[in-house]
């Protein structure tokens, strides 16, 4: 049986992954991630400075997968429901600091 990256990556937890100011779109609440996340995985965030509101690093939040061509998307949900139904959370700002998310 074959393994997606996500879930290679996920056996071996927590790996971080760097997260840039530009990888954060306020806009459309999008977050540009280095592979293919399935909607409903938990995904945690963790910074050096202020992660982006309402964001906090005590708590699991669970990817919305983005169709593009180009980049891998994410949306985050509050709750594995949120992120089924396609309800994300508003990411006021970019924080601060040095940013990284892992599968948790």
């Amino acid at each position: 049986m074959a393994s997606t990256f996500a879930e290679l990556i996920s056996r071996h937890k927590p790996k971080y992954f760097y997260l840039s100011g530009e990888s954060i779109d306020t806009d459309e609440d999008l977050i540009i991630v280095h592979f293919d996340i399935a909607t409903g995985t938990a995904i945690r965030f963790r910074s050096t400075g202020d992660l982006p509101a309402p964001l906090d690093s005590e708590t699991t939040y669970y990817a919305i997968k983005e169709e593009d061509d180009d980049e891998y998307m994410i949306k985050i949900a509050s709750s594995y429901e949120d992120a089924g139904n396609d309800i994300a959370i508003d990411i006021e700002n970019k924080g601060s600091g040095i940013h990284h998310y892992y599968l948790a």
